[in-house]
């Protein structure tokens, strides 16, 4: 049985602040740096099945948070599970409090 993944307003707010704050000059950003901008263990982002478990936790937290913020409209995916995001309108409006 796998446990819930509870994704908070903070959680959401760390997110798309790393996003915006890491994002490339093409308004993209790595999923990778993102991780450890939150403090993740970024090692299981492409791999999605690591012998670390706590990478793997990791892993599977980001993804549910990059999701939740995908289905809010903040973000775009430019890369399968999420490697590569784009911050959209939306999301930098909840950044600035728009």
């Amino acid at each position: 049985m796998t446990d819930k993944i509870v994704v908070t307003d903070e959680d959401v707010d760390r997110f798309l602040q790393a996003a915006f704050d890491l994002r490339d000059p093409d308004g993209k950003t790595p999923g990778d740096a993102i991780m450890r901008r939150m403090g993740l263990d970024p090692s299981d982002l492409l791999l999605g099945n690591p012998s670390d478990e706590v990478a793997h936790r990791h892993g599977d937290f980001y993804r549910a948070v990059a999701r939740h913020c995908d289905d809010k409209r903040y973000i775009t995916w430019e890369a399968d599970l999420y490697a590569l995001v784009a911050i959209m309108p939306k999301g930098e409006g909840r950044i600035f409090g728009g």
